[in-house]
């Protein structure tokens, strides 16, 4: 069995992460098998920060967080957007009034076919309208 791919939202990997998160307990079930790099993530490029700076301003030591972020999400495949993606992430939060980094996941999603995985209710709710699956861990 090849690598399982899917996009996650980075509030799963805060709450896999932090034990005082809402659903930390299936975040982390979820996000086992990445961890120990059986399965395979797509993420945008500003997830390393949203993940980094969600923990950073919680207590963490930066030098810890950037080993852990790491050794946690090596199998992770980061996409940049250039202007055409950002013409489409724009339409994506016209149709869906999601908050832009929540398009984004939203529009990476759709573009490659892949289940978004995410507790963020806005966009378990809406992310359909632009053509992603959401689900939760």
């Amino acid at each position: 069995m090849g690598r399982v791919k899917y996009v996650l939202d980075a509030s799963v990997a805060v709450a896999a992460l932090r034990k005082t998160e809402p659903f930390h307990v299936e975040s982390l079930r979820h996000c086992m098998p990445l961890f120990r790099g059986k399965d395979q993530i797509l993420v945008p490029a500003t997830f390393e920060i949203e993940v980094v700076s969600a923990l950073v301003r919680r207590g963490a030591a930066p030098a810890r967080v950037a080993v852990l972020f790491e050794r946690s999400f090596a199998a992770r495949r980061a996409v940049t957007i250039g202007p055409r993606a950002a013409l489409a992430v724009r339409a994506i939060v016209g149709r869906t009034r999601l908050p832009a980094a929540a398009a984004l996941y939203a529009w990476l999603a759709a573009r490659d076919n892949l289940p978004l995985v995410t507790i963020d209710r806005e966009l378990l709710d809406r992310a359909s309208l632009a053509g992603a699956r959401a689900i939760t861990p």
